[in-house]
């Protein structure tokens, strides 16, 4: 075998949709080989006119939450994991972040935070 051996997929036990924003390269993100170490729970989407299009007519599946540090986001020890189905995590700078998070669709969706309580804990400081 000329490539690199997997270990067998990992059973999340939820589904991750990673929505990488298009000006974060592909070739950068570390987000892009995620979906080998789980095909069947980890998909990245990049965030473009026409998915953004899509989630703001459609929407996304109950029990879908949002890993965003809003003021209003939940501890993640706190979330009814029960209830969860997806998580969805934005793979891209602050700057372009919170423009995805506020896009019809997605402003809807409840919030939880990894981490502090604080949101500007959270934000690196300094320029992106």
């Amino acid at each position: 075998c000329s490539g690199l051996d997997l270990p067998p997929p990992l059973q999340l036990g939820t589904k991750v949709l990673i929505l990488r924003h298009p000006k974060e390269p592909e070739t950068k993100s570390s987000a892009t080989p995620l979906p080998l170490l789980s095909p069947d729970d980890i998909e990245v989407q990049e965030w473009n006119e026409a998915y953004e299009r899509q989630i703001a007519h459609e929407g996304l599946p109950f029990g879908t939450w949002l890993a965003y540090p809003s003021d209003d986001a939940i501890p993640a020890a706190e979330v009814p994991w029960q209830e969860v189905s997806r998580v969805v995590l934005i793979d891209s700078r602050w700057t372009h972040a919170k423009a995805v998070a506020m896009s019809p669709g997605m402003a809807e969706l409840p919030r939880l935070r990894f981490g502090s309580s604080n949101q500007a804990e959270q934000e690196p400081a300094g320029p992106s």
